[in-house]
C-alpha cells in the first residue's frame, strides 16, 4: 500500500468513525452491555454470597487502531473493510476466578435480547503468545430515540432500533494484568530485546494459568469448610 492509498484509507476510517462509532448509539451499546454484565454479576454475587465481577470497562476503538487492524487483516480499504472489524466497540469484564468467567458468559448468552454472533475461547486454547481470554461478539439493541428519562438500556418494542456489534472480553484478574504487559509489548516489538521479553511473557502466561487453577481449588476448599 503506497502513501496515497494509506491516506485514502485513513480518510475512509475517519468518515466511518464519525458516522458510525462516535454517534450516541455506539455509546449506548457499550452502556447497555456494561449494565447487563453488572446485573449478571450482582445476581451471581447474591447466589454465591461473594464477589464475582471485579471490573467492567468499555471503549470505542480509535481510528489509528482501526487502521492498523485493517492493514494486519488485509481487509478492503473502504467502508466495508472498516465495518468488518467486530471490535469497533468493546467491553472488558474481569472476574476473580476462571469458573466465574464461564458462568457469566453463559448468563450473557442466555439473554433473550442479545444476539451471539461469535465465540472464541482463548482460555482453553490460548493464542500463540500465551494470551488468554474468552471473547464473545454480540449484537445489542440500541434505541434511536432521544432518551429523556435515563433509561437507554431499555428498548420498547414499538421504537426504532439499531443492532450494534460489541466485542466482549471476559477474563480473570491474573489474565488481565498479563494482557496489560502484552499490549505494551505490541507497540515495542521492533526494539532490541523485545523478542526475549516476549518469550518471558509467554512463560508467565503458563504460570498465571496455574495460579488461576490453584486459586480456584483453594476457594472451593474454603467454601467446603463449613459443610
Amino acid at each position: 500500500m503506497n502513501e496515497e492509498e494509506k491516506a485514502v484509507l485513513k480518510a475512509v476510517i475517519e468518515s466511518v468513525v464519525g458516522d458510525y462509532v462516535y454517534k450516541a448509539g455506539s455509546a449506548r451499546a457499550i452502556e447497555f452491555t456494561e449494565e447487563r454484565l453488572r446485573e449478571i454479576g450482582m445476581l451471581l454475587a447474591g447466589e454465591k454470597d461473594r464477589k464475582v465481577i471485579s471490573q467492567v470497562t468499555g471503549r470505542i476503538k480509535s481510528a489509528d487502531s482501526i487502521y492498523k487492524k485493517i492493514r494486519r487483516k488485509n481487509y478492503p480499504a473502504d467502508r466495508s473493510g472498516v465495518l468488518r472489524c467486530n471490535d469497533l466497540l468493546g467491553v472488558r469484564m474481569v472476574c476473580l476466578f476462571v469458573d466465574d468467567v464461564y458462568e457469566v458468559a453463559e448468563r450473557l448468552k442466555n439473554q433473550t435480547d442479545i444476539h451471539i454472533l461469535k465465540e472464541k475461547d482463548y482460555i482453553r486454547k490460548p493464542k500463540s503468545n500465551g494470551y488468554m481470554s474468552l471473547h464473545l461478539i454480540i449484537e445489542v439493541p440500541v434505541s434511536l430515540r432521544e432518551d429523556k428519562q435515563g433509561d437507554s438500556d431499555k428498548v420498547r418494542e414499538d421504537e426504532e432500533i439499531q443492532w450494534r456489534k460489541v466485542e466482549v472480553q471476559l477474563r480473570t484478574a491474573a489474565m488481565d494484568f498479563w494482557s496489560v504487559l502484552d499490549h505494551q509489548l505490541v507497540y515495542k516489538k521492533e526494539f532490541p530485546g523485545a523478542e526475549s521479553v516476549g518469550k518471558e511473557l509467554k512463560e508467565y502466561a503458563a504460570t498465571i494459568w496455574e495460579l488461576d487453577k490453584n486459586m480456584l481449588q483453594l476457594r472451593k476448599k474454603i467454601e467446603h469448610l463449613n459443610i
